[in-house]
C-alpha cells in the first residue's frame, strides 16, 4: 500500500532578484511529520532532540522558523546557545526526510493574477507528478493559519484554485482523489505544527538565497561564526523535485506513466545489447580485414609464380578460389558496417 504525503505551502510565494515569482511546497511522508495524540513523530523528535540538547528545556517553546528572524523572540533563551543551534541546523536539516517542489514564472507587469494562477496550477500539477511517482495512496496540503486579511485572501485564492484542480490540471479523472485534502491550521498546534515551522523556515531561505542574501542574516549570527556559505540551502537545493515526464499540455495517467517507465527500461536494454553487438562487430570486422590482407599477399606471390609457370593449371585454380573468397569476405565486412 502506497504512502500518504503532505505538502506544506507558504500561499504567499516571493520575488527573486531577477522578478521571478515562486512558491514552493515543502513535502513529507505524512506519518514522519504528524504528531498523533500522544505518538511524537519523527520530525518533532529530531527537532525536539536539537532543541533540548543545546537550548535545554526552555528550547521547546521555539519554533525553528522564528529562530532565523532578526527579532529577538526569545528572551529567556541565553545568545550563544541560540547562535550555536542555528550552527546545528544544517546538520539537522542534512538529516530530515524531505522533498521540495518549486514553482516559478517570469512575473508579468499587470498579469500577476495571471502568473499566480499558473505558479499554483503548476505546483499542484507537480505535487501530482511527485505523488505518481512515489506510488503514493494520496496527498494533501497544508498552510499555515493566519488572521491578517491579505493572509486570507491569498488563501482564498489558493484554495479555489485547489478546487477547480481537476479542470486545472488537465490530468487524470482521479488527480482530485490523488490530492484530496486541503487544511489550515495553526503553527502553535502540535499535529501540523513542526512541518509548518520547518516549511516557513525552507522558504525563507529559499527567498533570501534566490534575492542574492546569505541564508542567516548578519544581525541573528555574524558571517565568522556561522561562515558565508549557505549551508542549508546546499542540503536542500538537492532534495528539490523536478518533474521530468508530465508536461501541462498532455494527459497522462498514472498507467501511462508506468507505462513509459517500462518503455525506457527496455529501450536501455536494447541500447546495452547493441554496443555489445558493436563491440562484437568491430571484432570481426578487424579479424574479415586481416585475412583479407593475407589473401592479396597470397595471391600477389602466386601471380609471381604463374608468370614463370604460365601452363600451370593447378596455380590458376588456387587462384581463382581466392578470388572468390576475397570476395565472400569483403561482402561480409560490408554487410556488417551497414
Amino acid at each position: 500500500m502506497g504512502k500518504k504525503y503532505i505538502m506544506f505551502v507558504s500561499e504567499k510565494g516571493f520575488l527573486d532578484k531577477d522578478n521571478n515569482f515562486s512558491i514552493a511546497g515543502v513535502v513529507f511522508d505524512q506519518d514522519y511529520c504528524t504528531n498523533v495524540e500522544d505518538k511524537e513523530c519523527e520530525l518533532s523528535s529530531k527537532v525536539n532532540y536539537c532543541k533540548e540538547r543545546i537550548l535545554g528545556k526552555n528550547g521547546f517553546e521555539i519554533c525553528i522558523d522564528d529562530i532565523l528572524l532578526p527579532q529577538n523572540e526569545y528572551k529567556n533563551i541565553n545568545n550563544d546557545n541560540k547562535k550555536e543551534f542555528i550552527n546545528q541546523m544544517p546538520t539537522l536539516f542534512k538529516k530530515v526526510k524531505t522533498n521540495l517542489i518549486l514553482s516559478s514564472i517570469k512575473q508579468s507587469d499587470g498579469l500577476r493574477d495571471d502568473s499566480y494562477n499558473k505558479v499554483v496550477n503548476n505546483l499542484l500539477k507537480n505535487f501530482y507528478s511527485f505523488l505518481i511517482r512515489k506510488k503514493a495512496t494520496c496527498g494533501g496540503i497544508v498552510i499555515e493559519s493566519k488572521s491578517d486579511k491579505e493572509s486570507c485572501i491569498i488563501q482564498q485564492k489558493f484554495f479555489d484554485i485547489y478546487n477547480e484542480r481537476r479542470n486545472n490540471l488537465i490530468m487524470t479523472e482521479n488527480s482530485q482523489e490523488k490530492i484530496n485534502s486541503f487544511i489550515v491550521w495553526e503553527k502553535a498546534n502540535k499535529k501540523y505544527g513542526v512541518g509548518i515551522e520547518a516549511a516557513n523556515l525552507l522558504n525563507n531561505i529559499l527567498y533570501r538565497v534566490s534575492n542574492g542574501l546569505t541564508e542567516v542574516d548578519n544581525s541573528v549570527i555574524s558571517y565568522i561564526e556561522y561562515g558565508s556559505e549557505n549551508k542549508i540551502f546546499n542540503i536542500i537545493e538537492n532534495k528539490i523535485y523536478r518533474d521530468k515526464t508530465i508536461d501541462a499540455s498532455n494527459k497522462f495517467s498514472e498507467k501511462d506513466l508506468n507505462t513509459i517507465d517500462v518503455f525506457v527500461n527496455k529501450v536501455e536494454k536494447l541500447k546495452e545489447e547493441l554496443e555489445l553487438k558493436n563491440i562484437k562487430i568491430g571484432d570481426k570486422e578487424r579479424e574479415i580485414n586481416k585475412l583479407t590482407q593475407e589473401m592479396r599477399s597470397l595471391k600477389q606471390r602466386l601471380e609471381d609464380a604463374m608468370k614463370s609457370r604460365k601452363n600451370d593449371n593447378i596455380i590458376l585454380e588456387i587462384l581463382s578460389d581466392i578470388d572468390m573468397k576475397m570476395k565472400g569476405f569483403e561482402m561480409t565486412a560490408s554487410a556488417m558496417k551497414s
